[in-house]
């Protein structure tokens, strides 16, 4: 029998007036980023501001508490899907092991701009725009070749890695309001997947890199970049390895202890131990960068919005750290795992899920045999899409009723995974709402 939607009373369609105000929300949020990069050039400081000390600031926390609404109305995302919706992008299906590339391109572009700010990018805006603009221009590319969100957003894009490390227990969940209908161009979709996180994926190279960078030496990262001072009028690349010494310090630190602790940790609680990397990396950033911002950091004119260090009550900071560290610590590894995801999913594209065979032998996007998602040839082992999109949950076949999520078979007569010894077994695992 074919395969029906396993939730089709989970799929969600915009409305006219939702459409209409996400669509406002979406040209006033990119309105604003094209407000700021003229001000790189205009009004420099003014545009560095904007754009180090207002907005970004504010990104890590509605990643946390609402993704989806980030990636409703994220700029360079309206940007890349744009072609999308003119009927101008050759919606070309990209195979899992390539998209895990693009991933793992990410996570290291996130990095380099991280690290770059210290040495350039928070006082030059002339390069902070250049870096905007190359942006902006492979969000366009991306958007042109491939469907939908693949490309750019869930693929190649810097934030992708963090709005996973820090997305995984969303306070909301919003009505998708760039995809028309879903076209399954990314499995698993990390819009429509409750508790997704960065280790949730095979054990091919880019796909651990990718775990260790973000999960593991993310923390140490943050703590050892706000140890840098930003250098004005100019850097050498001799003195970069020696002024990064606090970066690298912290980044080895946390990474080999998410290493050594990974050991340690049983399969089933991977997601717990994502979220306490996840809470100690946004903590850790909200415990430097709101005193920063009203001149209080450890570098006083560094990242500074407005400097209110003269008039501040003695004790603000220590308030200030104990409240966002309980706020940030509380809600991503204590407080009761939520079944939210970040997008309601739209309902799927006429074809996309019609014909048993596609689906035994391998999801195929827009029916084309040719575009075989889980061919033989790839090392990737994806979540079953029926399982992950909207987290629909189904009875194990011990007949008890326990609740599992299913991971993606092989395809028939190769070996399993576990008898490979590479340690991410294929079967289902019990989904405990405490562990994900």
């Amino acid at each position: 029998m074919p395969p029906q939607d396993p939730a089709p009373s989970l799929a969600t369609s915009l409305n006219a007036r939702s459409r209409s105000a996400w669509r406002l929300a979406q040209v006033s949020a990119w309105l604003i980023g094209v407000a700021i990069f003229a001000l790189l050039f205009v009004l420099p400081e003014v545009g560095l501001a904007a754009l180090w000390n207002t907005l970004i600031p504010v990104a890590p926390a509605l990643i946390v508490f609402a993704p989806g609404v980030w990636r409703n109305v994220c700029p360079l995302g309206t940007t890349a899907v744009a072609a999308r919706h003119a009927g101008l992008s050759a919606r070309r299906s990209l195979s899992p092991l390539s998209r895990v590339w693009l991933n793992f391109a990410g996570v290291v572009a996130l990095f380099v701009i991280v690290l770059w700010r210290r040495f350039e990018l928070n006082t030059n805006a002339q390069s902070t725009a250049a870096v905007l603009a190359a942006l902006g221009a492979l969000s366009i590319a991306m958007g042109a070749v491939f469907e939908w969100k693949s490309g750019w957003c869930s693929g190649l894009c810097p934030v992708h890695g963090v709005e996973k490390l820090y997305g995984s227990k969303p306070l909301i969940a919003v009505d998708n309001a760039h995809c028309d209908a879903c076209e399954r161009c990314t499995n698993p979709c990390p819009d429509s997947t409750d508790a997704i996180h960065p280790m949730l994926g095979t054990s091919c190279f880019p796909q651990i890199a990718s775990e260790w960078l973000l999960v593991g030496a993310f923390p140490g990262f943050v703590w050892g970049w706000f140890h840098v001072p930003d250098h004005v009028g100019g850097w050498e690349w001799s003195s970069a390895l020696s002024d990064s010494t606090p970066v690298l310090l912290g980044a080895s630190a946390t990474l080999a202890a998410f290493i050594g602790i990974r050991r340690l940790v049983p399969k089933r609680h991977e997601g717990r131990l994502v979220r306490v990397f996840a809470a100690a990396t946004v903590s850790c950033y909200y415990w430097y960068r709101i005193p920063a911002l009203f001149g209080c950091g450890p570098f006083p004119t560094d990242g500074t919005l407005i400097d209110l260090s003269a008039v501040l009550p003695d004790g603000w900071i220590g308030l200030s750290r104990a409240v966002t560290t309980t706020i940030f610590v509380g809600w991503i590894v204590f407080y009761p795992a939520s079944k939210r995801h970040w997008l309601h999913r739209p309902p799927y594209a006429s074809g996309t899920i019609s014909g048993s065979s596609d689906w035994e032998s391998g999801f195929t996007e827009s029916g084309d045999p040719s575009a075989n998602r889980f061919s033989q040839a790839s090392p990737l082992v994806q979540l079953d899409v029926a399982a992950t999109d909207r987290a629909t949950e189904w009875p194990s076949a011990n007949g008890h009723g326990e609740r599992t999520r299913t991971f993606h078979s092989e395809p028939r007569g190769a070996p399993s995974r576990a008898s490979r010894g590479n340690g991410r077994s294929l079967h289902s695992v019990p989904k405990d709402s405490a562990d994900r």
